[in-house]
């Protein structure tokens, strides 16, 4: 029995050197540092990996979403036209924004390339939000390495949101979070309103507000809370 065990040994690291042999190859991959003693260092992720490229976003009324293929304004009409559509580019991170203020965000690399934007998906198909979810706006935030090289002052910028009832408030880019797989409040929106839309502002643009029944009021954003 012993001299049984040890043959068995002696085949199977016969073998494991004839494996390393003739299929070992030198590691190919990198080992990141993640921290030292002087500072830490972030980790890579997939959205640091993407390829950065400009690309429009397509959101139906029905809630269909897609990015274009290329950096292209696709001509849409009739039954394809958009309920919204920003430029934006494949490492920023997109926010889809409820009624009710509830919001989602996920990477813009995530959303579905198509052709044409009925061929798209549902947007609760690739974000943490439910059947019956109404959008009341989206938009997307730059990655924070590209908000300093690029965008000097992006922090200071502002969500602007206003609800049916003539509520406003300004939220500071800087407090938003980044991609998250649970969503989170951007503004409390009483039972009996609803959220209209949202914009990006810098702060020191007047705000132009209209009924549907023609007036009007407009003020600078200084002062709004």
């Amino acid at each position: 029995l012993i001299k049984s065990e040890r043959k068995m040994r002696t085949v199977v690291s016969d073998e494991l050197h004839y494996i390393r042999e003739k299929y070992g190859d030198r590691r190919r991959t990198q080992l990141a540092e993640i921290s030292t003693k002087s500072k830490k260092k972030s980790s890579l992720t997939t959205t640091d990996l993407t390829p950065e490229k400009p690309i429009w976003i397509i959101l139906t009324k029905k809630g269909i979403i897609s990015r274009t293929i290329q950096n292209k304004l696709p001509r849409l009409s009739g039954t394809e036209a958009p309920h919204w559509i920003i430029k934006t580019a494949t490492r920023d991170t997109l926010y889809l924004v409820l009624e009710d203020g509830k919001t989602a965000s996920i990477p813009t690399h995530q959303v579905p390339e198509a052709e044409k934007a009925s061929k798209g998906v549902p947007f609760q198909e690739i974000s943490p939000l439910l059947h019956g979810d109404k959008i009341a706006g989206i938009f997307t935030i730059p990655p924070r390495t590209n908000q300093k090289k690029s965008l000097p002052g992006f922090d200071e910028w502002f969500i602007l949101t206003a609800t049916r009832k003539g509520y406003v408030k300004k939220t500071l880019v800087s407090s938003l979070p980044g991609t998250s797989a649970e969503p989170f409040i951007l503004v409390k929106v009483n039972d009996d309103d609803t959220l209209l839309g949202v914009r990006l502002t810098n702060g020191d643009n007047d705000i132009l507000l209209a009924s549907s029944l023609g007036m009007s009021i407009r003020f600078n954003e200084s002062d709004i809370r």
